[in-house]
């Protein structure tokens, strides 16, 4: 589901902690071509480094490291001694700022991964400010990996920013193209993908990473393929991004799939489907195939997913009873889900992300979500897979990152318990030392206060537009809404907006109105059409207990335009290019305005329906442009989404260059009046 991106940005938060963490992914296509000189021997590869930063209060990097692993393709028998980052630009040599320290690896085949390898800083090898600058500007720093045949680098790269894509498939039989009926097979894949583009938005390298687990597949199973597809809902389309999975007897009882695959962006069947991941996700689908059944057993449409995000501190002195000395590991717990059209969640994956300050030599063996209050112990319901693999810290300090699927009734019933109350659940990290836990945290401080309002306005968010129109979006601040916030990045096909999200609820003149984004200051809504004209009761409703009364007026029509800081947000429909200062309107040119707060429409729309791609014709519009009448001027609803209207403007001629007014009106409803860029 798409919306306009034109509203303030909500931070989706918990609450504000001292240090909050953030982990932020760049990719290297390593070439060696790219060396200065160029190598003489032919290689390639792909680095992908997680830098792991910790802030303080300021949002100053204070501490943090960084994982590095890469794939790596020589024409022969390689001998790899080290791999760096180095601050220089493309074309330039530079000195080691981010050394990761491996043992060399002998590979007779040329072609293989080096493991992940972890950095720790600051340390006297990788100061704050290398850190800052990468932040800052990636494209000065390169990452180098070193041969003995080539000891000053066989082959580089500079450091792009990776764009990370997390969605999620529910895989069925139902779904395959036909579909395969009276079997009990499934499956849920979490699809994670790095995706680096060059400034004319190709990309330039990709990596996904599947991680599934399947369920009811008889002993004797033998998967034969683990894909993705490029093709919509019914079409058996090609795979194009191919785990290499190829005969594995399934695990008795269900098991876990793990793949790391690096994307041949020279395919362009390959480049649309890394499109369709990022901009149109349900054209592209994953499948998971069996002798069985080889054209697919079980097959998901990739779904979107919403993040939550809940910044951390956890600290021994928490546990119960709590363990001195005090020790702490900042963690960021980063929650996706995949919602059902009531607004709870269907599936979910849960990031934890955590960066350990304890003892030297601990060993971290569990890291798990609990349900219980703080003060108290509660069981396991959300376990992140780290027990399989204890991981030591010889020095007590860097970061530990597990992806874990929501994948059973218990942990689906905890993940839509936290996303309403996070105060009831904790995070706790368990070492050998202390198997009872040894840091932890409450997803959220305890909130009993019920929801205030402070004022409504239209979603276009002008002060000044207080009076709204049924079926207009509506922008309700306050405190106390939502515990954790959210969107509707988790809906999938959805054909409504939910009356429900994250346990937060509102009503407008004692009709549900149903919700479009909630944080703990925010909530967008639709002002239901069955709502009559003249004041009406705004009550925002959590958890905790509900509002009291707002007064909204409400009329008939209440025009409202999006805008953004340089004006209107429009389009010209010929190219449908929006209009910018760079790109001005002229005269004669028909371009369409996007509002909200117009009306029912002919035929009439149903409240929190998404407008189908049909024609829904508001009443009459009429419009100017830098004080100029705008002939043919028509406004309707526009298909896919709710509340928001299209409508189209002439630009007349004799308006001079420049930043043009322009205002909307229905009857004697004027709309806010903002700019146009005209040529």
């Amino acid at each position: 589901m798409k919306h306009l991106s034109v509203a303030v940005p909500l931070i989706f938060i918990s609450g504000l902690v001292a240090q909050t963490v953030e982990t932020i992914p760049y990719r290297a296509v390593l070439l060696s071509t790219n060396e200065v000189p160029a190598g003489s021997v032919v290689a390639s590869g792909a680095a992908t480094v997680w830098l792991h930063v910790v802030r303080d209060s300021a949002g100053k990097v204070v501490s943090g490291s960084a994982d590095a692993n890469v794939s790596y393709k020589f024409p022969a028998a390689v001998s790899i001694t080290a791999m760096h980052i180095h601050a220089a630009p493309a074309g330039t040599n530079g000195g080691i700022v981010v050394p990761f320290a491996i043992t060399r690896t002998d590979d007779a085949t040329g072609v293989g991964n080096l493991p992940p390898i972890q950095t720790q800083f600051p340390t006297t090898a990788v100061t704050l400010d290398t850190i800052n600058g990468i932040i800052a500007n990636p494209s000065q720093f390169y990452f180098n990996v070193h041969t003995t045949d080539a000891p000053g680098g066989a082959m580089r790269g500079q450091l792009q920013p990776a764009t990370m894509i997390v969605q999620m498939g529910r895989l069925s039989p139902l779904n395959e193209t036909p579909p395969i009926t009276g079997q009990t097979w499934s499956a849920i894949s979490t699809i994670t993908s790095l995706i680096t583009r060059d400034a004319a938005g190709k990309p330039t390298s990709a990596l996904v990473t599947f991680d599934t687990t399947y369920s009811g597949f008889p002993d004797d199973t033998t998967f034969t393929g683990h894909h993705i597809h490029l093709g919509g809902i019914g079409v058996a389309g090609p795979v194009t991004i191919n785990t290499g999975l190829r005969n594995l007897a399934a695990t008795a009882g269900g098991g876990s799939l793990h793949f790391d695959v690096e994307a041949d962006v020279t395919s362009q069947a390959v480049v649309d489907t890394l499109n369709s991941i990022q901009f149109n996700p349900s054209n592209a689908y994953v499948n998971l195939h069996t002798t069985v059944a080889a054209g697919g057993a079980v097959r998901s449409p990739l779904l979107t997913t919403d993040k939550m995000n809940f910044q951390i501190t956890m600290s021994s002195a928490n546990e119960v009873p709590a363990i001195t000395p005090t020790v702490t590991a900042p963690a960021s717990i980063n929650v996706y889900t995949v919602r059902n059209a009531d607004g709870t969640a269907a599936a979910g994956t849960v990031v934890f992300d955590t960066n350990p300050r304890l003892a030297a030599g601990s060993t971290v063996t569990a890291m798990h979500i609990h349900d219980q209050v703080a003060g108290q112990n509660g069981p396991v319901t959300i376990d992140s897979g780290l027990t399989t693999s204890p991981i030591l810290i010889a020095d007590g300090t860097g970061n530990i990152t597990r992806v874990a699927q929501v994948k059973t009734a218990t942990a689906l019933a905890s993940l839509n318990s936290l996303i309403v109350n996070p105060e009831k659940h904790y995070a706790n990290m368990h070492t050998t030392a202390s198997p009872g836990g040894v840091v932890r945290s409450q997803l959220a401080a305890a909130n009993t206060a019920t929801p205030a309002i402070n004022y409504t306005e239209s979603a276009v968010q002008d002060p000044r537009i207080t009076t709204l129109a049924p079926g207009e979006l509506a922008f309700i601040n306050g405190t106390n809404f939502a515990k954790i916030g959210t969107d509707l990045g988790g809906f999938n096909a959805a054909t409504a907006y939910p009356k429900a999200l994250n346990g937060v609820s509102v009503t407008i003149g004692g009709v549900a109105a149903p919700i479009w984004t909630v944080s703990g200051e925010r909530v967008f809504a639709q002002v239901p059409f069955e709502v009559p004209a003249g004041p009406q009761p705004v009550v925002v409703t959590n958890a905790n207990g509900a509002s009291a009364p707002f007064s909204m007026n409400i009329a008939a029509a209440a025009p409202a335009i999006f805008f953004y800081d340089t004006g209107a947000v429009a389009f010209r429909l010929t190219d449908f290019a929006l209009i910018t200062p760079a790109n001005p309107a002229a005269a004669g040119d028909t371009i369409g305005v996007f509002a909200t707060g117009l009306g029912q429409t002919t035929p009439a729309q149903k409240t929190g329906d998404i407008t189908p791609n049909s024609i829904f014709l508001t009443g009459a519009v009429t419009a100017k442009i830098g004080g100029k009448d705008s002939p043919a001027v028509q406004g309707g609803a526009l298909p896919g989404f709710v509340g928001v209207y299209l409508v189209l403007v002439t630009v007349p001629p004799g308006v001079p260059a420049g930043n043009a007014s322009l205002q909307i009106s229905m009857g004697s409803a004027t709309s806010n009046s903002t700019t146009i860029a005209v040529k």
